[in-house]
């Protein structure tokens, strides 16, 4: 059984009820950091700017319009009536003959941004665009968190697996069922878009444009990635290793 919920993509059409969870005075908004993108590729500052109109950035037309906390207040609101959504489904199948019997994966299909890196909504290859939640729940599946990266291209082969059914060996899909941190280090989680990849590997995330240049980000040291590390000295051979891992 698939179900699906569109919010919190926009738009945020939502009741009263769910806007009441997050009131408005009291929204922290991501301010986004002048000269962040100073250290970025001209391409890295082009995806920011997106989506444009009359040459005016998202991130320029959010900021006069003085709509930031707004924004940021309906988000907050659309994941909370998913949320609330999702446990209706979960309620459902608590109740049923199939209660324990039954595998659970939740997934999204990109992040993204309300103010972090000058960029509002996705279009972006920075963490906050590309990383998603990815929950696995069911008989066996120990509550733990995993902490390495992980790609949903590996989720079709996962539900070959915990359906006992045979993966297809044409398939890249691999099945997370039981995967160990040497097994995810093998096949990183790599993103392309507008031309761009990235791969995230470890505590790194390295992008390449299509000019060539590049961003290498330390993660976990640098959650917000406002520190470009290609050009030091010292963490050559990290992206020339991750240089390595991309198609």
């Amino acid at each position: 059984m698939a179900v699906g919920f569109y919010q919190p993509h926009v738009p945020w059409q939502l009741p009263q009820s769910a806007l009441d969870l997050h009131p408005l005075g009291g929204i922290q908004v991501p301010q986004g950091i002048e000269g962040d993108l100073d250290d970025v590729p001209p391409h890295g500052d082009l995806l920011a700017a997106q989506p444009t109109l009359l040459g005016i950035s998202n991130w320029d037309r959010v900021a006069t319009a003085g709509t930031r906390a707004q924004i940021v207040h309906a988000y907050l609101a659309a994941l909370s009536h998913t949320d609330a959504m999702v446990g209706q489904v979960m309620n459902d199948l608590a109740s049923s003959p199939f209660a324990n019997d039954t595998y659970v994966i939740t997934w999204s299909d990109h992040g993204y941004h309300l103010g972090e890196k000058l960029h509002f909504r996705k279009s972006a290859l920075w963490e906050q665009s590309t990383r998603i939640p990815f929950t696995l729940a069911g008989p066996g599946v120990a509550s733990d968190v995993f902490t390495r990266p992980v790609s949903v291209r590996d989720l079709a082969a996962t539900v070959h697996d915990l359906a006992g059914a045979p993966v297809p060996t044409e398939w890249e899909s691999q099945s997370l069922v039981g995967i160990t941190p040497a097994q995810a280090d093998a096949r990183p989680a790599r993103t392309w878009w507008d031309g761009a990849q990235a791969v995230r590997y470890q505590n790194w995330r390295y992008i390449q444009y299509p000019d060539a240049t590049s961003e290498l980000d330390d993660v976990a040291a640098d959650p917000d990635e406002l520190t470009d590390l290609t050009d030091e000295s010292a963490h050559a051979a990290t992206k020339t290793a991750l240089q390595g891992m991309l198609l």
